[in-house]
């Protein structure tokens, strides 16, 4: 399957397995820890990465925009690495030339020291029935959506091999997404309870592990 339509708090939800969520009452792509500048970063500091990495998720995005529409887009933390390179150039080109309203919900890594024009920026969100966050902070009474954490999980063969695939993770009262940015690392997490659910997500599938 390319996507699973899952309802949480009777909201339709399309998960993709290109690591995104497509909240369809709203319009809203929701995607979480990019790092854009991450490459180039690395790169400066000796560290040899794929350079194109970057403006191949800025690709990824936009085909993504084409195919679905969407009228917003929120990131949930963690859409620069550090501090502004020439890696964000792309990036901030393309949100001035469009008309698609971004929302940022600033992460650990968003060390911005200039107001960009074309983010709303926020510490957290509140949409009903969901509030957004980088880091997972349960709040009474609202279902918390969030990033940071770049949820794995290991699948394990009977000739004991392991293969290592980002997921969604959902809890009683959160859902937590995959780092959509490459070169991020893994949190490898578990079905704690049979209320937990997680949605694998290969090169080109998303599947459920049942519990």
């Amino acid at each position: 399957m390319k996507t699973i339509e899952h309802n949480i708090e009777n909201q339709k939800i399309i998960f993709d397995y290109r690591k995104f969520l497509f909240w369809e009452k709203e319009s809203a792509l929701i995607l979480s820890d990019v790092h854009v500048g991450k490459i180039t970063h690395f790169i400066k500091n000796g560290i040899p990465l794929p350079e194109n990495s970057s403006f191949s998720n800025l690709k990824l995005l936009k085909s993504i925009i084409s195919e679905y529409q969407p009228q917003k887009v929120f990131f949930l933390g963690d859409l620069f690495h550090s501090n502004y390179n020439s890696e964000w150039d792309e990036w901030l080109s393309f949100f001035k030339n469009t008309s698609i309203r971004f929302t940022l919900i600033k992460g650990n890594h968003d060390q911005l020291n200039h107001r960009i024009e074309q983010l709303n920026i926020y510490k957290e969100f509140f949409l009903p029935p969901f509030h957004f966050s980088h880091f997972p902070e349960l709040v009474d009474g609202k279902f918390n959506i969030h990033g940071h954490i770049h949820p794995a999980y290991k699948l394990t063969g009977k000739g004991k091999q392991v293969l290592k695939l980002p997921c969604f993770h959902i809890c009683k009262n959160s859902l937590t997404l995959p780092s959509f940015g490459a070169f991020t690392g893994n949190h490898f997490v578990r079905l704690e309870n049979t209320n937990d659910q997680i949605f694998i997500l290969s090169k080109n599938q998303i599947f459920k592990i049942k519990s």
